[in-house]
């Protein structure tokens, strides 16, 4: 058994890697299992429990750094559920709650298996049939009594022969390049030198600003939100071994920063970058390159995958080929991909919806989407991206799709979109409260408009809330924001006060960590 491994592996890399001794050993079936949604189910007195039954000694400062790591509210999780995903101490926390498991599982009574788990997938190789089924129905009572569960979903588990396996991780590797090439080069642009990493620390929100323009210049998309949450290294210790581990590393490129007083000047800076990291940019060139060509082949071979009668397996691999190259579309500036995007905008299924806000041409088509019949989704997608773009010229179409008789998920969506944009000219607020008025039954509605109008500048609303809708959370704690700031809510979301933190703020934008291509099966 060998369970979460951090080796730049995929899981079908490492499961494959140890296939053949298993052939060997007589194994002729599996079972791939993923448990279903891991980070978020587990939890987090139990996982504090198992650490501190591994402490030598119950040090008070250590039981309270465990408490404040672990003891959090999580987006999405269950009171008392939950670890975040993204800093790298995750990992090792997700692999001590399962620590027992895998333990069980290498002492297991059900007969000879080879049992492999990384993160929360899981292969399972057994003698025969019978045996497959048992170790189905073992782990996920097993799983039960952690707080988690197996994924049933039939694209989720996976199993069969050894042949099939074999079908099953069937590799691309033109895909497999291009995804190790961007990844060098982000952990390189990640990777400040002291001279940048000084002046970030002295003002991160203002040095992520600058260094998200400066690279839009050598056409790299890294939002500065993002950028922040990467650049970090901690604090004290931690920082200056993270800072020694990344200089060492052998995954990136050693990029050359210009001097932190460039950030000044996108251009000048850009200019410098150029000359100081030739291979790094040669490299991106040809990356957004084959990009442009990968899409316009797929496009050209397959259109919208709308022709009948295509193999549902060459259907499934092209949708994953898509969302694969419109990803990464969204991190790399390729404008020769345009007019691809623009054909297969009405079908959402096929790309990555990240791509839309990296590329303003596509504004214009984004707002023709509200404007005419369009399914739900395809309205939520566009709506969401012109969000994202913060783009002030389509202000007029939300404002419509918000005073419109569409659905409350439409007009919800309408109204974070709005708050992000921040853009008020010209704004028909006597029309903003008409529609608070029609909306008191809608509260999680309500407290949007709500924080709209705290943009007015008005003193005081003069719609009367019944008093019921005002002993309403949501619309207790919009009331109380707009009464107490005059920032934009969706402006600060880091910096909100937990009272008016509801789920659906801030409206988290999909990271930019690069997926292999295989989760796309």
């Amino acid at each position: 058994m060998q369970a979460g491994w951090r080796q730049a592996l995929s899981f079908n890399e490492g499961f494959g890697g140890q296939l053949s001794n298993y052939v060997k050993n007589g194994f002729n079936f599996f079972v791939k299992m993923d448990i279903k949604s891991f980070y978020p189910s587990i939890k987090q007195e139990r996982l504090i429990e198992k650490l501190v039954s591994l402490l030598p000694a119950k040090e008070p400062r250590v039981l309270n750094l465990l408490n404040s790591m672990i003891k959090r509210t999580i987006f999405g999780s269950s009171e008392g559920c939950g670890i975040p995903q993204g800093p790298i101490y995750s990992g090792f926390l997700a692999n001590c709650y399962l620590d027992d498991f895998d333990r069980e599982m290498e002492t297991t009574k059900l007969g000879p298996i080879a049992y492999r788990r990384y993160v929360d997938d899981m292969i399972i190789y057994t003698y025969d049939e019978a045996s497959r089924e048992a170790v189905i129905k073992y782990v996920s009572e097993k799983l039960c009594e952690l707080g988690l569960k197996i994924h049933k979903d039939k694209r989720k588990l996976k199993e069969g022969t050894i042949d099939d396996y074999l079908s099953l991780i069937e590799r691309d590797q033109e895909l497999d390049d291009f995804q190790k090439d961007l990844s060098r080069i982000l952990r390189g642009l990640y990777s400040l030198d002291w001279n940048n990493y000084r002046e970030f620390i002295k003002d991160p929100d203002e040095f992520v600003r600058l260094y998200s323009e400066c690279l839009r210049t050598i056409g790299v998309i890294i939002s500065p939100e993002w950028l922040r949450r990467k650049l970090f290294l901690g604090k004290g210790l931690s920082a200056a071994l993270s800072f020694v581990s990344r200089y060492f590393s052998s995954h990136m490129y050693r990029v050359r920063f210009p001097h932190p007083a460039k950030l000044l000047n996108a251009n000048e800076w850009a200019k410098d970058f150029g000359s100081k990291n030739v291979k790094l940019v040669k490299n991106l060139k040809r990356l957004k390159k084959e990009l442009e060509n990968r899409l316009r082949e797929l496009y050209d071979c397959y259109g919208d995958l709308s022709t009948t009668g295509l193999d549902p397996d060459i259907r499934k691999k092209i949708t994953a080929k898509y969302r694969f190259y419109t990803y990464r579309a969204s991190i790399l500036s390729s404008p020769g991909i345009i007019p691809v995007i623009k054909q297969i905008l009405p079908f959402p299924w096929l790309y990555n919806t990240t791509v839309l806000r990296s590329y303003p041409e596509l504004i214009p088509d984004l707002v023709r989407i509200l404007e005419n019949e369009c399914s739900d989704y395809l309205k939520y997608v566009a709506i969401w991206a012109l969000g994202e773009m913060k783009c002030s010229n389509a202000v007029s179409a939300l404002t419509k799709v918000l005073f419109s008789g569409e659905s409350l998920g439409i007009k919800l969506m309408a109204s974070q979109s709005l708050l992000k944009i921040d853009y008020w000219d010209g704004f028909d607020w006597e029309k903003l409260e008409q529609e608070i008025l029609k909306t008191q039954k809608m509260p999680r509605l309500l407290k949007n408009l709500i924080l709209i109008w705290g943009r007015s500048g008005s003193d005081e609303l003069r719609v009367e809330l019944d008093e019921s809708v005002r002993e309403d959370e949501n619309v207790a704690n919009a009331l109380r924001w707009v009464n107490r700031r005059s920032d934009n809510i969706m402006s600060i979301p880091d910096k909100l006060p937990e009272y008016v933190r509801g789920k659906e703020y801030p409206l988290m934008e999909p990271g930019l960590d690069i997926s292999a291509y295989s989760s796309y099966y």
